[in-house]
C-alpha cells in the first residue's frame, strides 16, 4: 500500500466551461462551476447529465486555462444543481494558477492553508510544521522561497474566492478518562486559537474554537456534540471569507462536556 495520501480539497467558487460531446456525438458548451478542487481533479457543479467514463475539456473561465478529464461520478446535489467528480487527465497541467505539494502519511502536515507571495501574487497549498504555524498565528505571515521571484518573499492568507471571482449524538465516550486522551500522545499538540470549521458532510458547517492540533488530528470544542465514531470533515485554520478552505476527513475519538461546550478529540484520516 502506497504512503501517500490524495491531495488535499480545497472549497473554491472557480466559473468553468464544460466542452464535451453527448452520446449522439453532439458537441455541447456548458458553464457551471468548481467547487473543490485538488491537485488531482475536482468537483463540478453544472446543470447537464455526466456520465461516468465521459471525457470532457474544463475550461477556467478567470484565466482561460484548459485541462481534459474524465467524469468519476455523482457526488452530490446542491440545490438543483448537481456534483460531478472529475478526474485530471494530466495533473501537472493544473488550470487553477494554484501548486498543490505531495502529500505523506509519514510527513503529515500540522496545518494545511492557502498562501500568496506579496510580491508576485503566486497561491500555494502550504503545509506547515509547529514552528511556521506558530509564526503565520502571531505574524499573520510566513518568510519562505518563491519558484516565481526566485528570491524569500513574504506569503499571507489569501481568499480564492475573493481573487478568483452539525451533529449529535448520545454515545457514552466520557466513560474511559484515559482512552480519550491517549490518541493525542502519539504526536506534539500545539496550543491554538485558530478558528475551525467542522461538518459531517459538505456545507453548511459550524465555526468551532481549536483548543490544539497535532500532525495526527485536533482538539475542539463546540455547543454541538458529534458523536464518537462519526466521520466529520474540517478546515483548520477558517477564513469565514471562504474561497480558499482545505477541508481533510476526520474521525471523532473522543467526546467530553467541558462547561456549557463538548470537547472533541478528532484523528485525520
Amino acid at each position: 500500500m502506497s504512503n501517500r495520501r490524495q491531495s488535499d480539497r480545497v472549497d473554491v467558487e472557480v466559473p468553468i466551461e464544460i466542452i464535451g460531446a453527448d452520446l449522439l456525438g453532439t458537441q455541447f458548451f456548458k458553464q457551471g462551476v468548481a467547487s473543490v478542487i485538488s491537485r488531482n481533479g475536482a468537483g463540478i457543479q453544472v446543470d447537464f447529465p455526466l456520465l461516468p467514463g465521459q471525457v470532457v475539456i474544463i475550461r477556467n473561465l478567470n484565466n482561460s486555462k484548459e485541462c481534459e478529464g474524465t467524469i468519476v461520478g455523482l457526488v452530490g446535489q446542491g440545490g438543483n444543481v448537481p456534483t460531478f467528480g472529475m478526474r485530471l487527465s494530466d495533473p501537472d497541467l493544473h488550470p487553477w494558477d494554484l501548486a498543490f505539494p505531495e502529500v505523506s502519511r509519514d510527513q503529515a502536515p500540522l496545518v494545511r492553508i492557502v498562501l500568496a507571495c506579496k510580491l508576485c501574487d503566486s497561491r500555494e497549498v502550504v503545509h506547515l510544521d509547529e514552528i511556521q504555524t506558530r509564526i503565520l498565528e502571531t505574524s499573520e505571515r510566513l518568510e519562505r522561497a518563491c519558484t516565481r521571484c526566485r528570491i524569500e518573499t513574504f506569503w499571507c492568507r489569501t481568499s480564492l474566492k475573493e481573487i478568483e471571482g452539525t451533529g449529535q449524538g448520545n454515545d457514552s465516550s466520557q466513560t474511559d478518562p484515559e482512552a480519550r486522551y491517549r490518541w493525542q500522545h502519539k504526536y506534539k499538540r500545539v496550543p491554538t486559537t485558530f478558528p475551525a470549521c467542522v461538518r459531517l458532510s459538505g456545507p453548511p458547517g459550524e465555526i468551532v474554537f481549536c483548543e490544539n492540533i497535532s500532525r495526527g488530528g485536533l482538539c475542539f470544542r463546540s455547543l454541538n456534540r458529534y458523536s464518537q465514531g462519526s466521520q466529520i470533515e474540517v478546515a483548520v485554520p477558517y477564513d469565514s471569507r471562504g474561497g480558499g478552505n482545505i477541508f481533510v476527513s476526520a474521525r471523532v475519538l473522543h467526546v467530553a462536556l467541558f462547561g456549557k461546550r463538548f470537547r472533541h478529540g478528532a484523528e485525520y484520516l
